[in-house]
């Protein structure tokens, strides 16, 4: 398997069209990057929200109990 892996490698190295497909891999590749960053940065920024909104709200009392469906 990793004899067929590495033939493939090669293979695609020497080919023009193997260089397309590692540019095509490494633009995917920082694509990946800045999306997981900025999911993480916006990710605190909703967290610290939802605990403010959070602490806000644990002052007030304001719950309604459900009513039964008979």
């Amino acid at each position: 398997m990793a004899s067929f892996m590495l033939a493939n490698f090669r293979r695609m190295t020497r080919d023009e069209n193997g260089s397309a497909i590692t540019e095509y891999a490494v633009v995917l590749g920082l694509i990946f990057v800045a999306a997981i960053a900025l999911i993480m940065n916006f990710g605190t920024r909703v967290l610290a929200r939802w605990n403010s909104v959070n602490e806000q709200l644990d002052g007030t009392k304001s719950v309604r109990t459900p009513t039964p469906i008979r």
